[in-house]
């Protein structure tokens, strides 16, 4: 891609511009949560389906799960079946029986903030 010494919106711009200059645009586009990237995205891609690349997800929420002494590889097994819910009825049983689960993660605002960008997470919505 591109290096950019800021990451605000008008580089992202400025990048991605210069990227449909030269190229088609991309039908599917995996951004990591980055708020000016994802704006840029949304502006100048907007026939393309932004998901959110699940390296970076699964980063940040390794993260939250250790500001609550919760283990990755007990919690694994539950993130994946939510991630390749089958579709968003199925996605909503699955949260809620997480929460459940891992109650303490009802204090995340950062993990909680991923139900209300679910359309952006799981493989569900990619057709």
């Amino acid at each position: 891609m591109a290096l950019c010494q800021k990451e605000t919106k008008s580089d992202y711009i400025w990048i991605f511009s210069n990227f449909i200059m030269h190229f088609q645009r991309p039908k599917v586009v995996f951004a990591d949560r980055n708020n000016a990237q994802y704006k840029a995205l949304s502006k100048l891609f907007t026939t393309s389906k932004v998901i959110f690349c699940l390296w970076h997800l699964q980063r940040n929420v390794i993260c939250y799960l250790n500001q609550f002494n919760i283990n990755w590889e007990e919690f694994k097994n539950n993130w994946w079946n939510l991630y390749y819910s089958k579709n968003d009825k199925d996605f909503s049983k699955k949260w809620r029986s997480l929460l459940l689960e891992y109650p303490q993660l009802k204090n995340c605002n950062a993990f909680l903030e991923l139900e209300k960008i679910k359309i952006k997470l799981g493989t569900i919505w990619l057709s």
